[in-house]
């Protein structure tokens, strides 16, 4: 102990510096073997990773899909859809049209949860499953809302008409817009949805998020109000009749979202 041999208080300052020197050692060798997220580039430190949205708690990890991934998705996509809305099958090719449509308005985002260990739908020519294929369990997107969409101007009348155009210049002026967000059956109420929704609003500039949910005391709508979402437009139905759809709004960032630095979601091969 160089210089601190004759003190006692020497002694304690050379034994503390000596332990913070092997608890810093390995916490770098834990980075280095455990790094947070699913990616090679989501390292800590790095201002890049999916940190609270990486996993939730039963045990899914979250990726963000640019628009291209996200269009070479879609029929796993629409699976997923058909099952957490029981859609009839002749209603996914339309639904895939949409869905392909949103990917280019602008700042689209969308996030999709897989569970490590299980084996995905998606198989070769001979039957065999691709070796890194996870089971996709989820799906999230959404984008910035503008006049000439059909959802935001639909939706901004309405609000207008019934509120007034100060409302509806408040929560549709500068929105985000969750499109959809849907959980496998087997997979929900299990945070998976929370979480990818958390990912998506993550670091985002828009005032508010707006969405349309099925009327009624649902599960998602209950999750929607745990952020932070409020009624704009209970029972509203959209033009050509169909079921009544409640539309909400919540500013952001979301209710109960993670410290900015832990927020930020990165794009990932596949």
């Amino acid at each position: 102990m160089p210089g601190s041999q004759g003190s006692a208080a020497g002694r304690r300052r050379w034994i503390y510096s000596n332990i913070n020197s092997a608890v810093r050692l390995l916490i770098e060798i834990y980075v280095r073997r455990y790094p947070l997220g699913p990616t090679k580039r989501a390292r800590i430190g790095a201002g890049r990773n999916l940190a609270y949205a990486t996993r939730v708690r039963s045990g899914p990890q979250l990726r963000e899909l640019s628009a291209e991934q996200f269009i070479d998705e879609l029929d796993a996509l629409a699976e997923i859809y058909a099952l957490a809305m029981a859609a009839p099958a002749a209603e996914l090719p339309g639904r895939i049209s949409i869905m392909e449509r949103h990917a280019g308005h602008p700042a689209f985002r969308a996030v999709v949860a897989v569970q490590p260990g299980e084996q995905g739908r998606h198989r070769e020519p001979d039957g065999a499953a691709p070796a890194d294929r996870r089971a996709l369990i989820g799906f999230a997107y959404g984008f910035h809302g503008l006049a000439g969409q059909w959802w935001h101007d639909v939706v901004t009348d309405s609000l207008a008409a019934r509120r007034g155009s100060d409302a509806a210049g408040h929560w549709l002026g500068d929105s985000f817009e969750f499109a959809e967000v849907h959980v496998h059956p087997d997979h929900q109420a299990r945070g998976t949805g929370r979480a990818m929704m958390h990912a998506l609003a993550a670091g985002r500039p828009e005032r508010t998020a707006v969405l349309s949910t099925p009327q009624g005391q649902t599960r998602a709508r209950r999750l929607y109000g745990s952020l932070g979402f409020v009624d704009l437009l209970p029972a509203f139905s959209f033009p050509g009749a169909g079921p009544a759809y409640a539309i909400m709004g919540a500013v952001l960032p979301l209710r109960g979202a993670p410290p900015p630095g832990d927020r930020s979601a990165s794009p990932s091969l596949w």
